[in-house]
């Protein structure tokens, strides 16, 4: 069996962290679901990220434990999602609005403050 790297001009779904319950973390920041934003890439992942909660819409939040991922609930996801044109731009705009060094450094020098 060959593999063969598929870069991420070719993806049209991401997979996050799965398993951080396994390091006792309910609460996630990860880098590459960040990436995968600012490349319009909708992904899915275990957990609870604060930067993509709410109304999102383009990352689907599954639930941490040892039990099977529910494929069918990511096919619906991906159903969903690629219903809308507009996706990729959308989440690259939303990751300039909200994710960027400059916004983050901001919320940092206000906490700071306090």
């Amino acid at each position: 069996m060959e593999l063969v790297a598929i870069g991420f001009g070719r993806c049209h779904l991401a997979v996050g962290s799965l398993a951080l319950h396994r390091k006792s973390l309910e609460e996630t920041a990860e880098l590459k679901l960040r990436e995968y934003c600012a490349r319009g890439i909708p992904f899915f992942f275990a957990g609870f990220d604060p930067d993509f909660g709410g109304d999102f819409g383009f990352a689907l939040s599954i639930p941490s434990g040892e039990s099977p991922v529910a494929v069918e609930t990511i096919v619906a996801f991906w159903k969903d999602v690629s219903k809308r044109s507009d996706y990729g731009p959308t989440m690259r705009a939303y990751a300039q609005e909200c994710l960027s060094w400059l916004v983050k450094a901001e919320k940092l020098k206000d906490w700071l403050a306090k």
